[in-house]
This record gives C-alpha cells, sequence and structure tokens, in this order.
C-alpha cells in the first residue's frame, strides 16, 4: 500500500519537475497537491454518502468527523514523507522502471486525478 502511495507522490512529483517550479520546491508543491487531491476524495465520498451518514449519526457530527478525518490524512503525509531517505529509494526504483511502464500507470492515476477533480467540480 505504501509503495502505491509513493507512485502517485511520484507521478506527481514528476508534473512540479520543471524548471519553472524549481523555485517554490518540487517536493512542497506535489506533497501540496497530494493533499489537495486526498481532500476533494474525501470531500466526494462524504458528500456522496451524506444521506447515509445523516441517517446513521445524525447531521451535527458530519463536520466534526469531515475535520478529523483531514486531520487524520494531512498528519498521514506528514509522516510517511517526513522520511525523506525512503522516499529517496522508491524515487530511484521508480525510476529504473520501463519507460512504457511509468507512462501506462502515470496514465492510469492522472485519469483518476482528472476525474476527481471533474467530478468535485459538478458536485459542488
Amino acid at each position: 500500500m505504501k509503495a502505491i502511495y509513493y507512485y502517485i507522490f511520484y507521478t506527481i512529483h514528476k508534473l512540479f519537475d520543471r524548471e519553472i517550479f524549481k523555485c517554490i520546491g518540487t517536493t512542497s508543491l506535489a506533497k501540496a497537491f497530494l493533499i489537495i487531491v486526498e481532500v476533494w476524495l474525501l470531500m466526494l465520498l462524504l458528500r456522496y454518502s451524506n444521506s447515509i451518514k445523516s441517517i446513521l449519526i445524525g447531521n451535527r457530527y458530519l463536520d466534526i468527523i469531515l475535520i478529523l478525518l483531514i486531520g487524520i490524512i494531512t498528519l498521514f503525509n506528514l509522516i510517511v514523507f517526513h522520511q525523506e531517505g525512503e522516499w529517496n529509494l522508491y524515487y530511484e526504483k521508480f525510476e529504473k522502471l520501463p519507460t512504457w511502464k511509468n507512462k501506462g500507470v502515470g496514465l492510469i492515476i492522472w485519469i483518476s486525478i482528472t476525474s476527481i477533480v471533474i467530478n468535485a467540480v459538478a458536485i459542488f
């Protein structure tokens, strides 16, 4: 599971690994982008399951649950990516993969991210 998460981060990192983004920091931008996508996905899931949750736990607890889940996502990202040495090992491993494999899996990841963004825009 961690390798999949790192690969998603690697794909986003490769997007920001351009000269124009070097002054801001490629890794920082990739982390922020990943957190934004995760929060959007979480909001979509909560939006779709809002009626079920309101029946089961009541409306007043939904905001608390959302804040807690966003905090957990942010904490998870900080814990996972705080260990730069481990990220560098994964980065080198992913760089050694064949180009066709990186492009194929990267395409799947970007289609998923694009569908999350389009769905978020359409639902709100």
